[in-house]
């Protein structure tokens, strides 16, 4: 995902799924574009639970949530904030089905 323009990059990222592995998105999150930024949360917030990077993921978003004050754009502090919510309900929903099965 390095090209000079913003738009090839996030369409780079968009078609991660298709290839199947939406964690190569993790490299986006540092990009300077927020549209950029903002395809690679879209892409990471449906990390499975099953995902052994599914914690990674996590801890990353985490990280750009905390730095995210700095970011210009609200769109990628919103953005990261559902998909920090959505990899904690995945991840408990996991944890809480597995308990289940388990018994």
């Amino acid at each position: 995902v390095e090209d000079a323009d913003w738009e090839v990059r996030r369409a780079a990222v968009k078609l991660l799924p298709a290839l199947g592995d939406r964690c190569a998105a993790l490299a986006a999150l540092g990009d300077g574009d927020g549209d950029v930024v903002v395809a690679a949360l879209e892409v990471l917030k449906d990390v499975s639970s099953e995902d052994d990077r599914h914690e990674r993921v996590g801890q990353a978003i985490a990280e750009l949530l905390g730095e995210t004050s700095a970011h210009a754009d609200p769109r990628v502090r919103a953005t990261a904030a559902r998909a920090l919510a959505g990899l904690m309900l995945r991840c408990t929903e996991g944890a809480i089905a597995r308990s289940v099965k388990d018994d």
